[in-house]
């Protein structure tokens, strides 16, 4: 019981694409430095809309959608900070 639950919020987990709502991603390497991948713009395999974007060993947009929902969160409250 505890594997199927794992693997349901692991599936529910995973971002999707914004156009085509697909899971599948396609890897396009954009910069090497002495054959090593510097930069990859991560794509929808379906229909190649941008997806997210690898540099130096960070993305630029969360990769979860659980990262997604703590960055939301933060912007959400620090909108209340130092408010009295």
């Amino acid at each position: 019981m505890i594997r199927y639950i794992k693997r349901l919020f692991h599936k529910w987990n995973e971002l999707s694409c914004s156009k085509c709502r697909g899971r599948e991603t396609k890897e396009i390497i954009r910069d090497r430095i002495d054959y090593t991948v510097c930069e990859i713009e991560i794509v929808c395999a379906r229909c190649g809309a941008y997806m997210n974007y690898w540099a130096y060993g960070y993305y630029q947009e969360p990769v979860t959608r659980l990262e997604e929902l703590k960055c939301r969160w933060w912007s959400f409250i620090s909108r209340f900070r130092g408010k009295a």
